[in-house]
């Protein structure tokens, strides 16, 4: 499965999805638990799955 063919959401849509708050899903992106990938308009997009292999 290629990146393209993954969800993504926005950060707000992330955190309701997982039930942690914003600023949570920024800070597991920036660990590397969560993916992302640029939005083209300056904020990121999320997949909200857990990557393989983080312990947080």
């Amino acid at each position: 499965m290629s990146l393209d063919d993954r969800e993504w959401l926005d950060v707000d849509a992330c955190a309701r999805r997982l039930r942690v708050t914003p600023n949570r899903v920024r800070e597991l992106v920036q660990r590397g638990v969560l993916r992302a990938k640029p939005d083209g308009w300056g904020g990121i997009l999320v997949e909200p799955a857990i990557v393989a292999g983080i312990t947080t």
